[in-house]
């Protein structure tokens, strides 16, 4: 990974907790014009988007991130909060994302 967009990630981190959620997403954005491999693991990014109402891209965000690591239940989660802001609840639960250990649990699989 680029050491530039590393930094990047790491400064968006920070802003992040400081409360400057839009400059975490600028940095967010630039990591992955470095990197474009980012995007599939910036859960963050899906985090800033749903704190400044970009619903739609913060889903999109999470369910690419669930594609990479389908037992990643917070991600999932937070799928289903973006989209029951654009959706509603119900229509939010129709598309939730299952997550592989979760289904297999319940399943009896595990």
């Amino acid at each position: 990974m680029p050491r530039e967009a590393v930094m990047a990630i790491r400064r968006g981190m920070l802003l992040f907790r400081q409360g400057d959620v839009l400059g975490s997403l600028v940095e967010f954005d630039k990591a992955i014009e470095l990197d474009t491999r980012q995007k599939a693991y910036l859960w963050q990014r899906g985090l800033s988007l749903y704190y400044v109402d970009r619903f739609e891209e913060g889903a999109e965000q999470f369910r690419i991130d669930v594609a990479q690591n389908p037992n990643d239940t917070e991600e999932s989660i937070w799928c289903f909060l973006c989209e029951a802001q654009l959706y509603g609840v119900d229509e939010a639960r129709k598309r939730f994302l299952e997550v592989a250990e979760i289904q297999d649990l319940l399943c009896g699989k595990l």
